[in-house]
């Protein structure tokens, strides 16, 4: 299958991630506005979720997707449920870690 030219800037960002060519794979994937091009993940990659200091809160093994079309990180139900995430407001980027102790709130870290 042929790499759509603007797939290059998804290859060049799976590198700067540290991974290489050969760990991912071209899939087609249809949306309700038609099909569309992304890269996934050969084998599950390590996730963790951190706190504001970088410190793991939790982690699991997730496949990797990369799409130029995406404008910010997504993660499935699945995953957010094993990182232990228990969303206070989607909106507001509000949520809790599932070992927080009553009343912590945490905000979601800005794209930067």
């Amino acid at each position: 299958m042929a790499v759509p030219r603007a797939k290059n800037r998804c290859w060049r960002l799976i590198q700067r991630l540290g991974f290489s060519n050969n760990d991912f794979e071209l899939i087609e994937v249809e949306l309700a506005s038609g099909a569309t091009h992304s890269l996934i993940s050969k084998e599950r990659v390590r996730v963790e979720l951190l706190d504001e200091g970088d410190r793991p809160l939790s982690w699991t093994y997730a496949y990797l997707a990369v799409d130029e079309n995406l404008t910010e990180p997504l993660i499935t139900d699945a995953t957010i449920d094993e990182l232990g995430i228990q969303v206070v407001s989607f909106r507001r980027g509000l949520w809790r870690h599932i070992n927080d102790p009553p009343g912590v709130v945490r905000k979601s870290a800005l794209r930067g």
